[in-house]
């Protein structure tokens, strides 16, 4: 965005909008700041989520997050994260898209990238974003039973917790997420996890 633009951009104490993005990293103020300004950063937000810096966007995404529901106007360049070739991109979508649209389509959108994602970070992301979404997210059940043969345990611990927030809707993953609260060899926090998420899913 060129200087003429950016000082047109609504400010809040003294920074703009686009200004707030590229701190979004780097101080504890950027979100509360950018929430603040609320409607009116989306124009800003929707020009960094389209820049071809991948560090700007991935900044961009955290401003959206940082609207939740407010920045549903900017889902489609959210959605176009998603597919980044940047790892970190697309593991800032998968992590924070879901509170900006918690729906059944964001689900599937990252039910698919849990099956096919390569990256460690991005594919965890998207365990965690499934796991905001909660509920509706009951397409993922299947990706996430599979996440759960991971053999990183912070892997399959996130793959928990989301079942864990799907609940009864996951009860098909009952048998495996019980096999790993039996399981002595791992961690104590892991098996705690397991028997916490066959409660959620059996209540």
């Amino acid at each position: 965005m060129g200087l003429f633009g950016r000082n047109r951009e609504p400010k809040y104490k003294g920074r703009t909008v686009t200004e707030w993005i590229d701190l979004t990293q780097d101080s504890e103020d950027a979100s509360p700041a950018i929430a603040k300004l609320g409607s009116r950063a989306i124009p800003a937000i929707k020009a960094a989520l389209n820049d071809a810096n991948p560090v700007r966007r991935r900044r961009a995404v955290f401003a959206a997050a940082a609207l939740g529901r407010l920045a549903e106007p900017l889902s489609e360049e959210l959605y176009s994260c998603l597919t980044s070739s940047n790892r970190f991109v697309r593991g800032a979508a998968y992590r924070y898209l879901p509170k900006v649209v918690p729906t059944a389509r964001t689900a599937e959108r990252l039910a698919i990238g849990l099956d096919r994602e390569r990256d460690f970070f991005a594919r965890t992301a998207a365990a965690e974003g499934l796991a905001l979404i909660g509920k509706v997210a009951e397409c993922a059940v299947p990706a996430l039973i599979r996440l759960l043969g991971h053999p990183d345990i912070q892997a399959r611990s996130k793959a928990i917790n989301a079942l864990a927030a799907i609940g009864r809707k996951a009860v098909n993953a009952l048998p495996a997420i019980r096999e790993i609260a039996q399981d002595r060899a791992l961690p104590d926090f892991i098996r705690n996890e397991a028997r916490q998420a066959m409660k959620a899913i059996s209540a």
